[in-house]
């Protein structure tokens, strides 16, 4: 927080989420807070290593051939370096237009109806990337597209879903393989901009505990990441 507030342009936007209730609905209310000011948010967990300035690789890359390209879209999502379907909420980008204020708010609406779901979860449900889902009858029982619903009155007409891309993840915005199919491109790690270490994953619970050995022997994978870093820029 101290780091935020000496180096923003306006410091009083610098929030100390410790403070918050620890909850993925904190996560998009604060997020909504922000889109509501005309501010566009760039969302990184905690477990987030940040490596470059972020801002000039916020492009979506192409389905053709996987490279960033010149695209507008209001929303970008780290993924699966596998896979488009399966997004990752823990680094995203919004852009603060109006149509993205309302897909945050039917969100929020929506996590809001189910305590017990994340909003990853809810994310997915949004963008329609569950397979065999029938969209159409949840939005009709949800009350997303109708102009008459009571959601749609209170959250500024029925829902739209914003242009949205991913980020590249082999290289610029990888992830951990230890939970999901990610890792860095063989000889591009200088290249990283930031590495998700999804460590809120429990470690009994990971497919591929690749980290065991540093932490076994007292040391820090995100420590071990930098050093590497540092040794090949150098």
């Amino acid at each position: 927080l101290r780091t935020c507030m000496r180096a923003h342009a306006a410091p009083r936007r610098c929030a100390d989420a410790r403070a918050w209730p620890k909850s993925g609905l904190s996560k998009l209310v604060g997020i909504q807070a922000l889109l509501s000011l005309h501010v566009d948010v760039l969302w990184l967990d905690t477990d987030t290593v940040l490596l470059q300035d972020p801002r000039p690789h916020l492009r979506p890359i192409s389905s053709e051939t996987g490279h960033a390209e010149d695209r507008d879209v209001d929303m970008l999502f780290q993924i699966d370096a596998g896979s488009w379907n399966c997004i990752n909420d823990g680094v995203f980008f919004l852009r603060a237009s109006r149509t993205t204020r309302r897909f945050v708010a039917y969100w929020t609406s929506l996590l809001l109806d189910r305590p017990v779901v994340t909003d990853q979860w809810m994310l997915f449900v949004l963008l329609r990337l569950f397979p065999n889902m029938d969209f159409g009858v949840f939005a009709r029982r949800e009350g997303l597209q109708s102009l008459h619903s009571a959601r749609s009155r209170a959250l500024d007409g029925p829902l739209q879903t914003p242009q949205w891309g991913a980020l590249e993840s082999r290289m610029r915005f990888p992830m951990t393989c230890e939970s999901m199919f990610g890792g860095i491109e063989q000889g591009r790690i200088s290249d990283v901009v930031l590495f998700h270490l999804l460590d809120s994953w429990p470690r009994e619970w990971l497919p591929r505990r690749y980290f065991d050995d540093y932490v076994k022997d007292g040391q820090d994978p995100t420590h071990a990441l930098l050093s590497l870093v540092m040794q090949q820029r150098n």
